[in-house]
């Protein structure tokens, strides 16, 4: 299920700049944009855009004062605190206040710590296969690679995402974890 929520002009044209910048850059389109802390999905950000154009269309291309954004919320209802995940503070006895760097290797990330939130659910919780199967997420941490390195894994069907991306570790797969904020580290 999802949720509507409406945004100011300002707000959906700095998102649409950002889209198009990271469209421009990387030769491909994103899967989502982040507005105002919520992932708005490819598709539903598509939407958003061809019902602007529609509006500037039939009003003298003026922008409309609001835009309505859909986002993803968990099995029909809104996404509450404590669908919501960060990794441990303590990993291999290190203090890192929830920071943690990259271990899938995407682009952007590589230098420096993050510290990321995603809500607690599986990328392919929505598949056929999945069906019967639990889309919670548990922390486990990457053993073979350094310390401040660790992934969320499904307890359904074992999938692993990175801890600072979200993305599935499989060389082919374009599943994410959907992501609620993220912060860099000074």
């Amino acid at each position: 299920m999802a949720k509507d929520i409406t945004v100011s002009w300002a707000i959906w044209a700095d998102g649409e700049k950002r889209y198009q910048a990271f469209k421009k850059n990387k030769k491909i389109e994103p899967n989502y944009v982040t507005i105002e802390g919520n992932q708005v999905q490819l598709k539903d950000w598509k939407d958003s855009q061809n019902r602007v154009i529609k509006f500037k269309k039939d009003n003298d291309n003026k922008n409309p004062l609001t835009v309505r954004l859909t986002i993803p919320s968990i099995s029909g209802t809104e996404i509450g605190t404590s669908d919501i995940i960060t990794p441990p503070n303590y990993n291999k006895g290190v203090e890192t206040k929830g920071y943690y760097y990259c271990s899938c290797g995407e682009k952007g990330y590589k230098y420096g710590r993050w510290k990321v939130t995603f809500v607690n659910r599986c990328a392919h919780a929505d598949d056929t296969s999945h069906k019967n199967k639990s889309s919670k997420l548990k922390w486990s941490e990457k053993k073979d690679v350094a310390p401040l390195e660790g992934q969320w894994t499904c307890e359904g069907c074992d999938a692993d995402y990175c801890a600072v991306t979200g993305k599935e570790k499989l060389l082919k797969s374009s599943k994410r974890l959907i992501k609620v904020s993220e912060v860099k580290m000074p």
